[in-house]
């Protein structure tokens, strides 16, 4: 359905990725919720349903997946 396409585009979207090619949980979550939330894809939902994802648990930095990404391509930037 739906859901499952907006979080297939989560894993294949390299926009979605940080600087070092990975996917974390969060910006996993992020995204499907955008993507679910725009207008494009809630007129094709009932109002009755809802497939927004949601936080639980502490696993919002868990790397999902990651792309190799050459060292030269990865910006430095200094750690917070």
């Amino acid at each position: 359905g739906l859901f499952t396409f907006c979080l297939l585009d989560a894993l294949q979207n390299q926009a979605v990725r940080n600087a070092r090619g990975e996917l974390t949980f969060l910006a996993m979550v992020e995204h499907v919720q955008e993507k679910m939330s725009s207008p494009e894809i809630r007129k094709l939902i009932p109002d009755s349903e809802s497939q927004l994802p949601f936080m639980a648990g502490n696993i919002d930095r868990t790397v999902l997946t990651k792309l190799d990404i050459p060292p030269a391509t990865i910006p430095m930037t200094p750690k917070t």
